[in-house]
């Protein structure tokens, strides 16, 4: 039952304009965040976006279909009863997703 409340939880704020409006504010928030840990200077924070521009650019057009999918095939999972093992597949995807996204920040890093 969590699961399916989680899983429908995520559905829905998927399909929120929150989420879009949130995704295309994530070079300020990532900046805010970036200043707030390591007190930027102005030559940082230019090289910090410098180097996020791309990285963002990078994650629309490769990362964000999958998203896609992952949502869909979730969708479908709920539909016809989450189980553990879709609760733990949602879990597994995501911290792919993750890894992807930290490798290729990495080398900028």
């Amino acid at each position: 039952m969590a699961l399916a409340c989680a899983a429908s939880a995520l559905l829905l704020l998927s399909a929120c304009s929150t989420v879009r409006v949130v995704y295309n504010q994530a070079d300020t928030v990532l900046a805010w965040t970036a200043n707030d840990y390591f007190d930027l200077d102005a030559a940082q924070k230019q090289a910090f976006h410098g180097k996020l521009a791309p990285l963002l650019a990078w994650h629309r057009k490769d990362q964000l279909p999958g998203y896609e999918k992952l949502l869909a095939e979730t969708s479908q999972r709920v539909q016809r009863g989450a189980t553990r093992d879709d609760a733990y597949w949602i879990i597994d995807d995501i911290k792919s997703r993750y890894r992807v996204m930290t490798a290729k920040a990495a080398p900028d890093i």
